[in-house]
């Protein structure tokens, strides 16, 4: 048994332990089966409802530790081959970091950031028209209405036109991003093959992990001399 999970039997016997047959309501197991012994029954018979007594002892106490997680949670921990725990080899990744670190990824956002530029300007210039129709001053009440249309007008303008350019960002993005994902899982297979691992873990999912256990950066080193940037 691994030393971590004696520790923690350990400190569980001591903090939680069963309740006892005289805060239970339940009587000693001999007390019972004496009660429950009958001279006027057959011994099978007496037997039986020993049994049943025993049983009953035995289904209360399953049922407590069940009701504590702690308890539980050892009891999983003891059914698990110790083997398990020394010759399992795993690795842990971060994914989005490994493949947003890509050269791939960064000249295609580059790239983006050059092919949508000219739009951006647009939205920039348009919000700057609503803000000085916004602000502009009205003398009389037929101006002010006719300013008021006007206004609300290209707010809807702007809004449509910045709600385009978001989607159309977003969707490029995305479908780059889901390329070079399914890439990286190409790579991280041949790291697993080459290192004999039998799986990668995601270190957002890990509560603690050595360093050495982390290959994001070998992860995007491999997909760089695999996927090189034409």
């Amino acid at each position: 048994m691994p030393t971590a999970i004696i520790f923690l039997v350990a400190g569980l016997r001591k903090k939680s332990s069963l309740p006892s047959e005289r805060h239970s309501g339940c009587k000693p197991a001999a007390d019972r089966a004496h009660a429950g012994f009958n001279e006027s029954k057959s011994p099978r018979q007496n037997l039986n409802r020993e049994s049943e007594s025993l049983n009953k002892e035995a289904t209360l106490k399953m049922a407590y530790t069940f009701r504590n997680p702690e308890l539980a949670l050892c009891a999983t921990l003891l059914c698990l081959p110790s083997v398990a725990f020394s010759q399992s080899k795993v690795a842990i990744m971060n994914p989005q970091k490994s493949v947003m670190e890509t050269a791939e990824f960064r000249a295609v956002s580059v790239d983006m950031v050059t092919r949508y530029k000219a739009r951006q300007d647009r939205l920039e210039q348009m919000r700057k028209e609503l803000s000085k129709l916004e602000t502009q001053r009205i003398t009389t009440a037929a101006d002010q209405v006719a300013m008021l249309s006007q206004v609300d007008s290209k707010r809807r303008q702007v809004e449509q036109f910045e709600k385009d350019l978001k989607t159309d960002l977003e969707h490029e993005r995305n479908e780059v991003l889901q390329r070079l994902r399914v890439r990286m899982i190409e790579v991280v297979r041949r790291i697993m093959d080459e290192k004999g691992l039998e799986g990668v873990i995601e270190s957002t999912s890990a509560v603690l992990f050595k360093p050495g256990l982390d290959i994001t950066g070998e992860a995007t080193a491999a997909y760089d001399k695999m996927y090189p940037v034409k």
